[in-house]
């Protein structure tokens, strides 16, 4: 490694090796639904990666969250910027993020003023939140991660996503990441169709007029980004493009098949809107006290 060095413009790579999404393409899908709703995100094409002669496979190449990445999505790129990693603005949650920026300096104010602004009552929740995080983004951010089913997000495992603080509105926005098991029913994060996991998404749920906000962008989503005839016809491209490598890559894997592994992506679009819809518009009731691991695990 020469430090400073660029190839192709780049002077880092995330490359993913797709071992749990053996469709290979819902990253490269789940990050472009984020993009098109206005969200900043990754890009996301596909490499096949050859090391000394010796070719080690089909990866998804996902843009690293960096310098970079910040400069491109916001006018100031000298904010505070933390990993998620099972991360939450719990009371003694508030140490799990990663900082990621300013690493020397231990002030976590700006999420602490996340933790505050979620003790204070209902009627002046939404006002005390907005002066810390990009509420509307937010919003919408939730939304998608509800529409692709991002069971280890944020919202529901409180996991794989960034948070930035911009200095140009002191406000937090938050960055999707780790989306290899979306556009797939869940496995082993239960069946929360709610998405209201965590203490940010729990707590504007039990509110109404947050809840209708987040049931309301849900619906725009759905009627902006999720066209299931381009989707389709999206996964045909991508598909085609990956195929012939995927499959030599796991010649002689007799559990491997790529065509019913991508159908089962093409059935998930297709089933989506009527499976998300019915829950999200009559929400059954649920117990509105958070976990209790959620309160007292400290670290």
């Amino acid at each position: 490694y020469v430090e400073d060095r660029e190839f192709l413009g780049m002077n880092r790579l995330t490359l993913n090796n797709n071992k749990q999404d053996r469709s290979q393409i819902r990253q490269c899908i789940a990050y472009s639904l984020f993009s098109s709703a206005g969200l900043p995100a990754p890009r996301c094409n596909f490499a096949q990666v050859t090391v000394n002669g010796k070719k080690l496979g089909l990866f998804s190449n996902v843009e690293s969250i960096k310098k970079r990445f910040i400069a491109r999505h916001f006018n100031d790129d000298d904010g505070r910027l933390y990993e998620g990693t099972l991360s939450d603005f719990s009371p003694n949650w508030i140490n799990t993020f990663e900082a990621k920026t300013n690493k020397t300096d231990s002030d976590r104010g700006d999420l602490n003023a996340v933790k505050a602004a979620l003790q204070v009552p209902d009627e002046e929740l939404k006002a005390a939140l907005s002066k810390v995080i990009n509420l509307d983004r937010f919003i919408t951010y939730w939304a998608v991660e509800a529409m692709i089913n991002h069971g280890d997000g944020y919202a529901v495992n409180r996991n794989n996503f960034y948070i930035y603080n911009d200095p140009s509105t002191s406000l937090l926005e938050f960055i999707p990441w780790g989306v290899d098991q979306v556009l797939k029913p869940f496995v082993k994060f239960g069946d929360n169709l709610l998405f209201v996991e965590s203490a940010l998404t729990r707590r504007l749920y039990q509110l109404p007029e947050t809840q209708q906000e987040y049931v309301t962008e849900v619906q725009n989503q759905f009627d902006m980004i999720w066209s299931e005839v381009e989707l389709l016809r999206e996964i045909d491209r991508m598909e085609s493009l990956v195929g012939a490598i995927a499959n030599d890559e796991h010649a002689g894997d007799m559990f491997f098949n790529l065509a019913e592994e991508v159908e089962a992506v093409r059935q998930f679009i297709r089933t989506r809107r009527t499976t998300l819809e019915p829950v999200i518009f009559e929400p059954p009731v649920f117990d509105k006290a958070p976990p209790v691991w959620l309160c007292d695990l400290e670290f």
